[in-house]
């Protein structure tokens, strides 16, 4: 009749038009129940007013399919295709009776059933298509971030690469060079004064210091260019060489051997220093013995130089412009350690480098 088709219209259209609101009903559980209630009840009555099988079957297998790819596989979903299963034989029973119902539940067990594993294996990949998508969103997000880290290391080795070519430069040329501009003035000085043996003399002393200069800079080239060697060889190494150069006697105790866990930053970053201390002691201390002490305690590596000579005061070296301490302190802080100073006039001076034993140094 026109009454009931026209009832029928308007509760199949409200049912299709919810369907709009499905999105909406899947933020919360809430949501979700009171939609897939509603769709029931509009889908049961819908059957009723058709009259037909038909409808029961197209309405509640299309809610166990939208049901799946909507709210995923949770326990909400499987009640629901559970209640929908429910009355979809309700729906036949109350159109047409038993019979209808034994007449239509064979063809409606194998259509939901073959309907609901395509919904869930639609469902599942539809899942991992989101875990793959989420996963290479994170790993687009990680390269961005491993490319910034990269900049930044890049531009730390820099800054570290800088540091230690001003420390090499000190260490070797910019000493060197301000001796002999010292000396050259003293020439100047003496030439204007009409005194040419005296500025001979110098210019000897000049040419000497720039022949050491030249030597210290080639072994600084050759230590950056070379392999690390072994700590307590190198140590040795150096102590000759000065012993050698200047004739200073050098007494060296060394109680580490070369099996001692010392990294290779550390290490160099220890040389540099024994470097600096030796170079001041033969310009500056005019001293007649050097002592050398290195070795391991509590833990801690301990490097000590003494020697003999005139001395000076310590408050005087922390004014600024005095480069070769704060080149020292500046390597004992990049590997985690502390070096002290002491210093009497007449008596000589004492520097003390203390490194933990497992420190991981700076690029030197």
């Amino acid at each position: 009749s026109p009454p009931r088709l026209l009832a029928f219209i308007v509760v199949i259209g409200l049912h299709i038009s919810l369907h709009w609101f499905s999105g909406f009903s899947a933020q919360s559980n809430k949501k979700a129940l009171i939609y897939l209630i509603t769709q029931g009840c509009l889908g049961l009555t819908a059957t009723l007013l058709s009259g037909s099988p038909t409808i029961s079957l197209a309405v509640f297998a299309s809610m166990i399919g939208e049901t799946i790819g909507t709210f995923g596989m949770s326990r909400l979903t499987w009640l629901a295709i559970s209640a929908f299963l429910i009355l979809t034989p309700i729906g036949y029973w109350l159109v047409g009776g038993q019979e209808m119902l034994i007449d239509w539940m064979s063809p409606t067990i194998s259509t939901m059933i073959m309907l609901i594993v395509f919904m869930v294996l639609f469902r599942k990949q539809l899942d991992t298509s989101q875990q793959a998508q989420a996963l290479a969103d994170e790993l687009e997000s990680a390269n961005r971030q491993l490319a910034a880290y990269a900049a930044q290391v890049e531009e730390l080795t820099l800054a570290s690469e800088r540091q230690r070519m001003a420390r090499e430069l000190h260490d070797t040329l910019a000493q060197g060079v301000a001796g002999l501009v010292l000396q050259l003035e003293a020439v100047k000085a003496h030439l204007g004064a009409g005194r040419g043996e005296r500025a001979s003399a110098i210019i000897e002393q000049s040419l000497t210091r720039a022949r050491s200069t030249l030597a210290d800079s080639r072994a600084a080239i050759d230590d950056l260019r070379s392999a690390p060697a072994n700590l307590p060889d190198a140590v040795r190494a150096k102590v000759e060489r000065f012993t050698q150069a200047t004739g200073i006697p050098c007494d060296l105790d060394l109680a580490l051997d070369g099996n001692s866990p010392v990294p290779t930053s550390v290490s160099g970053h220890i040389q540099r220093v024994l470097s600096e201390v030796l170079a001041n002691i033969t310009r500056h201390a005019q001293a007649t013995h050097v002592w050398v002490d290195f070795h391991i305690h509590e833990d801690q590596l301990i490097l000590e130089i003494r020697d003999n000579g005139r001395g000076f005061d310590p408050a005087s070296v922390n004014q600024s412009g005095h480069y070769g301490l704060l080149g020292m302190r500046e390597r004992a802080r990049l590997v985690g350690g502390r070096l002290t100073l002491t210093s009497e006039k007449g008596i000589g001076t004492q520097v003390q480098l203390h490194v933990p034993l497992h420190a991981k140094g700076e690029d030197t």
